[in-house]
């Protein structure tokens, strides 16, 4: 007779959401749940690109962590780096817990693939998975975004995120729309990202299409320097560029006033700087919609004080 696992299975927290939801504010705000604060926990950071930022920004705790920078964890491109993760967690890790937060770009369907092959089927047991959508730019993105829909038609709990940035009409309207995209989920409203992790319910199977590469239409560039940054240059850059930026996010050592750098679309935000990144010079990841990553990279260095 075939033994079983010696371990129960790992249950699988997938959080999804597109560029600039809150994903991290909201896995921020898991950390501190019992749920998670209190059983053995490991966490796959998915980013596009390859200075991985939003890890930095998680608290010091209990939980291991991997990061996987390089494409989505949903994708063809990243399956030996994900591969090589899960068996970590069986065989070294053996923590009761996995959350995943998957890049913006994710386009999610391999995954359910991967788990129901039989060295993993009795190792891991997909939960009830989570969809960040960003009230201010769902809609607008939506429109030209392929995953951003995806990750919507695939989630079993759709969370709202940022309702403070938008008109009770607007509110409305948005809720709409994602009742159209998956009328089986349910839909939560909050800012912040504060809401508790969807337990006492079963993850349902959607399909969802295969993709093996990020859209062509997207790219990312990850920027380091020593140099200190003309603030001026850069927020008429960010202004010049307008709609050719999805997000940026990092620390930027502007002369005399470093600063933690967020941008969703056309918002941007200041926070200080992320310690983690190094506190003197600047790192920062930069994603583009319709132009090339020699352009956008140029640009950005444009900004650099020799």
């Amino acid at each position: 007779m075939a033994q079983g696992p010696v371990n129960p299975p790992i249950k699988v927290w997938i959080l999804t959401g597109f560029l600039g939801a809150g994903k991290t504010s909201l896995l921020n705000h898991w950390l501190k749940q019992p749920l998670f604060a209190e059983n053995p926990l490991a966490l796959i950071i998915n980013e596009f690109g390859q200075l991985g930022v939003d890890a930095k920004q998680l608290p010091a705790g209990h939980h291991q962590t991997v990061e996987i920078n390089k494409g989505s964890v949903f994708c063809i491109c990243t399956r030996t780096d994900l591969i090589k993760a899960l068996g970590t967690m069986v065989d070294s890790w053996h923590p009761e817990h996995l959350i995943i937060e998957a890049t913006g770009i994710a386009q999610p369907a391999d995954l359910e693939t991967l788990l129901a092959e039989p060295q993993w089927n009795d190792r891991f047991e997909i939960q009830p998975t989570t969809c960040l959508v960003d009230a201010e730019h769902f809609i607008q993105v939506a429109a030209f975004s392929q995953p951003c829909v995806a990750q919507v038609r695939w989630a079993d709990r759709i969370v709202i995120n940022k309702t403070d940035l938008v008109s009770p009409r607007e509110l409305d309207s948005l809720n709409e729309v994602l009742q159209g995209l998956n009328r089986q989920a349910e839909i939560l409203e909050t800012s912040h990202g504060q809401v508790e992790p969807l337990t006492g319910q079963l993850h349902v199977s959607r399909p969802c299409q295969q993709v093996d590469q990020p859209p062509d239409d997207i790219v990312s560039v990850s920027l380091s320097t020593e140099q200190p940054v003309d603030k001026t240059r850069f927020n008429r850059l960010l202004n010049d560029l307008d709609s050719h930026i999805l997000r940026l996010k990092g620390n930027i050592a502007f002369q005399g006033a470093p600063q933690f750098v967020d941008v969703v679309v056309k918002r941007i935000t200041t926070k200080p700087i992320c310690p983690a990144l190094g506190a003197t010079h600047s790192r920062f990841v930069v994603i583009g919609w319709k132009i090339s990553r020699e352009e956008l990279q140029s640009a950005f260095e444009t900004c650099f004080i020799s």
